[in-house]
């Protein structure tokens, strides 16, 4: 084993079988065929190469057909292997028609043309994803965008919030992710077909023609300067990458940390092999939100890599291309498999309300200290009832009694506050804010703005 991804033990767990598939190996090359075979049609209609020869150019860009073996060559990089593929094409296909293979192009632009291919590919499945954790989330929102929960701050009880809220936040950053990547499709799928030095030079008279009809027939756009330097397109589907792992880790990070014992508020449901621990069979371990929190680290540490990228030199610079042959499938990979995860936790999701009820109660009532403030604040003034409340939730606390309970023995509290007055103020409902309506406003945008979404799911 090199890597996790390719792992026998482990590629279930890090990658998924689609998203993996889209950088095979063997795909890749095909892909740099499929890339030849475009161009040459295209320069076929253009009346640049015999059609029979093109015809048989074509018809030889197949993987399986050619006599063709990477382990058996001494490579040192990716241009070598697509020059040695390429001679295979030439091998193939007889003298006639091998003088047309990789005319009026320049071997970067090739592998460059096909990576955006994949990354084309790999954006649909990241796109579709992230369209599916939504659709899953906004029905939670809905149920339960007016049943109270613990609001948390640093660790420590807030005001509450309500378990839809919680879920509206997720969704409304998915949502954002969602549009980065809509935003970004007119930039990053631009082919390249500049030659050498990005002049053209070497498809004549026609380089414009022939560029924009291979874009054309890849599905691609053009780029109206040359890219052999320029990698702002990749950096950029990098970095939304990035932050897309960091929107999907806050999610399943956040139900690792509402699955603890102390909590259990939500949990990932659980599968019929589930272990636990070996050692302890009472523990209920949030594994697989565990193994998406550190595959989505993963993802995030790779964005830098994605923009070092950009850093080349002069016309042509192949030390980017090295890193993207490192960096895109893995990135991708376990990205997918990140996603994969967020979907598979959501969509199964243990909501244990009485346990959200329970947390809600711990403190015995001094989640109300804000609210309690501010209905003494009128009668005693604000400083005051602020140094009233602070006192009796350290007693409250060290004694484990009620707030309630301290500050109706308050000196200062008798004759100003009863029982009655203290246990209307201390309802959650009342103090849920504007959950309710941010929750919806979260749905309404979602479905206003997902108008479009198919559009940029289409090849």
């Amino acid at each position: 084993m090199t890597h996790v991804i390719d792992s026998e033990f482990y590629k279930h767990v890090y990658a998924t079988d689609e998203m993996r598939d889209v950088f095979d190996p063997n795909k890749r090359l095909q892909r740099w065929l499929n890339v030849q075979a475009a161009l040459i049609t295209v320069q076929a209609k253009m009346d640049l190469v015999p059609r029979a020869e093109a015809d048989e150019i074509v018809k030889c860009c197949d993987l399986d057909q050619l006599e063709f073996s990477p382990k058996s060559n001494n490579f040192c990089g990716s241009d070598q292997l697509l020059s040695s593929l390429l001679n295979a094409v030439k091998t193939a296909c007889g003298n006639d028609a091998a003088d047309h293979v990789n005319s009026g192009v320049c071997s970067q632009d090739i592998q460059d043309t096909a990576t955006v291919l994949e990354i084309k590919d790999a954006y649909m499945i990241m796109l579709r994803d992230l369209l599916q954790i939504e659709s899953i989330i906004i029905p939670m929102i809905e149920k339960y965008k007016s049943q109270p929960m613990a609001g948390r701050t640093h660790k420590q009880h807030g005001p509450p919030i309500t378990i839809g809220f919680k879920f509206a936040g997720f969704a409304a950053e998915i949502r954002r992710e969602i549009e980065r990547m809509k935003d970004m499709h007119k930039r990053i799928f631009c082919g390249a077909l500049h030659g050498v030095s990005g002049t053209m030079l070497e498809g004549g008279a026609k380089a414009y023609d022939i560029y924009e009809a291979l874009m054309d027939q890849l599905g691609l756009d053009v780029a109206p300067a040359g890219l052999g330097s320029a990698r702002d397109n990749i950096g950029e589907f990098q970095v939304i990458t990035g932050m897309i792992a960091g929107s999907v880790g806050r999610i399943v990070n956040e139900i690792y940390e509402l699955s603890g014992s102390e909590l259990s508020e939500l949990h990932e449901p659980l599968s019929k092999a589930y272990v636990g621990s070996s050692a302890m069979p009472h523990k209920r371990n949030a594994e697989v939100c565990a193994f998406a929190v550190a595959q989505c680290r993963i993802v995030q540490q790779n964005t830098a890599l994605g923009l070092q990228s950009m850093t080349g030199e002069h016309e042509r610079d192949a030390r980017a291309l090295n890193l993207d042959l490192h960096n895109l499938p893995e990135t991708c990979v376990i990205m997918a498999r990140a996603l994969a995860a967020t979907i598979q936790t959501l969509d199964g999701i243990d909501i244990f309300e009485k346990n959200i009820t329970r947390n809600l109660d711990a403190l015995d009532g001094m989640l109300f200290s804000e609210a309690l403030m501010f209905h003494l604040a009128p009668k005693i003034g604000k400083q005051t009832a602020h140094d009233i409340i602070l006192f009796a939730c350290k007693e409250a606390h060290d004694t484990q009694t009620p707030i309630k309970n301290v500050l109706l023995a308050h000196p200062e509290i008798l004759g100003v506050a009863t029982e009655a007055d203290f246990d209307e103020v201390m309802v959650y409902g009342k103090h849920i804010g504007k959950c309710v309506e941010q929750s919806d406003d979260v749905v309404r945008i979602s479905k206003e703005a997902s108008v479009n979404d198919h559009y940029f799911l289409q090849a």
